[in-house]
Formats: C-alpha cells, sequence, structure tokens
C-alpha cells in the first residue's frame, strides 16, 4: 500500500525511538532522528579543490555551518590565485621563470603566506595584462569581479569586464594611495586595504547577455592609460581573484581546477549504526547540497539536490541487497523527472505524458494516495511544473533490495528533484504509528496534510 502526501512549513522531532510496532534499519536524514545516531551525517566534496570532509549535527540539526565553511563561497575563476596558470593567457607580460614570479618570495599575500604572484611587463609600448575566459553568466543577474593586487613598480590596475557579458565597464585603481580612478559603463567600484600595501579591487555589474568571457587584470601606467611603454621590469602582485554573483565580492574562496562553492555528497551515512551507508565514488555522478555558496533547502530545512534532469547512473548506493518492508520519503519533484525515476531503492514514479504520476515499489501495483488531503484511490496524480516538498510510503511485504537513494545501480532512472529523508523499517508499522510518524514528518517539514 502507498499513500503520498503534499504540502507546505512548521518544526518538531522525530519520535523514533518510541516506535514499537517496527523499527527503523536504514534513516538516512539531514537531522538527527534517533539517539543512537552516529556523530556525522553526510560526508561532503567541495568543487574548488575536491577535498572531502565529514558533516556532523548542530543539536539535532544538520551542522550548516561547518558545511558552509567548508564549502566556501562561489568563485567562478578557475586557478584563482595561480596567475601562471594557462588557463590564465598573458598579453605583453614576462614568461613566468623570466621576470614574472610564481609563489613569490618577495612579498606576503594578504593571508600571510607565499601564493601571490608578481606579474611584470615587457617593454612593448601597448597593454600589459592577465586574462581568463570565464563561464556562462546568467542576463539580468548582477555579478562582482574582484582580485587583490599590491604595487610593484606599477602604481595602477585596470579591471576590464567582457563587453559581450556587460555590454561596457571598467575601473581604475590607484595601488599607491588605495583610492579609485576613473570608472566606466556603470560599473560599482571599490577598493579596500587589507593591510601591507594590499587592497581588493572590485567592479560590480548586471549582465546584458547570457554568454561567457574574457575578464581582464591590466597595469596601467597613470589613470585613465593601459596602452603605454613598458620598461620591462615594473609589474603589480595578484593575488584571489573571484567572479560571484551579487554586488559585493563574496568572501575569498581559492579555487584550482574547478570553480567554487559547490558541495556535493559522496556519503550519506545510516543513522543506524552498523548498517549500510549509501554512497557514491564518481564526481559527476554526486547529488548537490550546496550551490554558488548557498544551501540546498525545502521549507527552509537542508536537503539533497538531484539537480539535473539529464543524471543517469546518478544515485547514492549500499554495497549490497537488504531486507526491508516500509519505507517512508520526503521529496519534490521538478518538471521533467523522467519515466520510473527512482526516489530511493526500488520506490519509483512513473510519469505519464507529463500528465500524472504513479507510485510503485517492489510489490508493484499502488493502492492509494493521499495529495492535499484528498485521498486518490489506485488513480494517478496530476503532475504540475514542479511538485512541492512531499511524503510518500509504502507497506509492502519483505523485498530483498539495495538500498539507494536517487537512484539504483546501473539504471537511467535518475530523480530530478530534492530528497530530504528516507527511512526503511524491518517490518510495516501499525497504521496508529505510521499516521504518528506522518504527523511529526509534515510538521517538521512544514508539510500540510
Amino acid at each position: 500500500m502507498h499513500y503520498f502526501f503534499s504540502g507546505n512549513i512548521k518544526q518538531s522531532g522525530l519520535v523514533m525511538d518510541k516506535l514499537t510496532t517496527a523499527t527503523p534499519n536504514y534513516i538516512y536524514s539531514l537531522r538527527k532522528v534517533t539517539k543512537n545516531a552516529p556523530a556525522n551525517a553526510i560526508r561532503v566534496r567541495r568543487s574548488s579543490d575536491n577535498s572531502e570532509l565529514d558533516i556532523g549535527f548542530s543539536g539535532n540539526n544538520l551542522d550548516t555551518g561547518s558545511l558552509l565553511d567548508f564549502v566556501g563561497t562561489e568563485n567562478l575563476f578557475i586557478y584563482s590565485d595561480q596567475f601562471d596558470n594557462a588557463n590564465w593567457s598573458k598579453s605583453n607580460i614576462l614568461a613566468f621563470g623570466s621576470g614574472s614570479v610564481a609563489n613569490t618570495s618577495a612579498t606576503l599575500d594578504p593571508i600571510g603566506t607565499n601564493t601571490a604572484d608578481l606579474i611584470v611587463e615587457d617593454s612593448a609600448n601597448t597593454t600589459h595584462y592577465v586574462q581568463q575566459f570565464g563561464p556562462t553568466l546568467s542576463s539580468g543577474t548582477t555579478y562582482t569581479f574582484s582580485v587583490y593586487a599590491k604595487k610593484g613598480g606599477r602604481d595602477w590596475l585596470h579591471l576590464l569586464l567582457p563587453s559581450g557579458v556587460f555590454t561596457s565597464g571598467s575601473a581604475y585603481f590607484d595601488l599607491a594611495n588605495g583610492v579609485l580612478g576613473s570608472t566606466s559603463g556603470g560599473v560599482t567600484a571599490t577598493i579596500s586595504s587589507v593591510g601591507n600595501g594590499w587592497y581588493r579591487c572590485s567592479i560590480s555589474k548586471t549582465a546584458t547577455s547570457s554568454a561567457g568571457g574574457n575578464y581582464a587584470i591590466l597595469m596601467a601606467s597613470a589613470n585613465n592609460t593601459i596602452s603605454y611603454q613598458g620598461n620591462g621590469t615594473s609589474g603589480v602582485y595578484l593575488w584571489g581573484a573571484q567572479l560571484n554573483s551579487g554586488s559585493t565580492p563574496n568572501t575569498y574562496n581559492r579555487t584550482s581546477g574547478a570553480v567554487g562553492g559547490n558541495g556535493f555528497v559522496v556519503t550519506w551515512y545510516n543513522q543506524v549504526v552498523g548498517n549500510q551507508d549509501v554512497t557514491q565514488a564518481t564526481a559527476g555522478d554526486q547529488p548537490r547540497i550546496v550551490s554558488g555558496g548557498v544551501l540546498f533547502t525545502q521549507n527552509n530545512k537542508p536537503s539533497v539536490d538531484w539537480f539535473s534532469v539529464t543524471q543517469d547512473n546518478k544515485g547514492l548506493l549500499a554495497a549490497s541487497n537488504a531486507s526491508i518492508y516500509q519505507s517512508m520519503c520526503v521529496f519534490s519533484m521538478r518538471a521533467g523527472c523522467g519515466s520510473n525515476s527512482r526516489v530511493t531503492g526500488d520506490m519509483r514514479i512513473s510519469t505519464s505524458a507529463g500528465t500524472g504520476f504513479w507510485v510503485s515499489a517492489h510489490t508493484g501495483t499502488p493502492q492509494g494516495a493521499i495529495n492535499g488531503g484528498v485521498l486518490q484511490d489506485f488513480g494517478t496524480i496530476p503532475v504540475p511544473t514542479t511538485y512541492p516538498l512531499s511524503i510518500i510510503y509504502q507497506v509492502a511485504d519483505s523485498a530483498s533490495i539495495r538500498p539507494s537513494i536517487g537512484n539504483t545501480s546501473g539504471s537511467t532512472r535518475s530523480w530530478y528533484g530534492g530528497i530530504s529523508e528516507v527511512i526503511h523499517f524491518n517490518g510495516n508499522l501499525s497504521e496508529y504509528e505510521t499516521s504518528k510518524l506522518l504527523k511529526e514528518q509534515s510538521k517538521y517539514y512544514g508539510i500540510v496534510l
């Protein structure tokens, strides 16, 4: 038997330890729902350098502060402080190792280490700069381009936005006196001292086209002068370039081969200690919990996001099959979720030409659904553009199923939406305890029954 509840917001704590008619043997949740839960809820990989960290609880809720601190803010540049990297193209700059210096010891960077670079102009009578081609941005969204700079023979710096993305936009910065020079194209520009002669220089503007383009950091001989006769010895120190959405520069997030600010779930730990966790070792197949430095939430509660309609084979999987009876899941669905998409284990939602869906699991046939408080026996449930946070559960005979979330092994039926909580039991709860648990979940997750 299957039931489906849909709706919208409130809070509480789960009563797992008080159930008597069946025992949960697999609990995957971003809140602590049993007193014997392990210390960690999930293991997360950050995009900026692929480092991983276990994230635990703060009280009975996910430690979102530690999660966001670890993942870091949005930074759409790669190799953000490695200006010698090939992703930063150079024009009329002396080669690194032959004038320009990576990780210079001549000055400490803004955090007191030796990771700043010195770029030195050649002797050509032209512009002297480094630039990186940034990703496609969204028209109508405001972005901020920033870099830390310190004079190294040249006192002026110029930041230039790509015209194909912003139409126009640039600003001059006086690194000797820490003041703004001229601006153009309607940008908002700032220069802020961070000590030891370092300044964070930034320009912000709203994109006018959804496109990518080159973000240039140029040396200048004076205000309004970027084309000049170089001397082959003067330069500027650079560190910490950042491109982020918003009208101010984010807290700096150092990147290497990928953009910063995205966090992906590697492992979702089972809160029943000793039973299987679910995991996904392939980076490109992992669901996301932080995007652009922002936590993914549903009804103001943390959730795991299966974020791509083409995320085939992207599930968190246990190592082997297990005996499962009743299952419960808190989820949402986006338009475009495919036929037989798996929300957990063998529990699937099958769409019918985009007009409705039905719920099935290892017993095969749906027996009932509640949608917005209306009982719908043996029927299809209308599919809107997106489906709100909802609860689905089934009562079934025992089946040997590989615990999984968002997919099953080897299938092309990945979920497209969010999943907040999955609970499997070693038996079927009584109708009373099922109702009690549904009410608790609906109160915590803000789902109106």
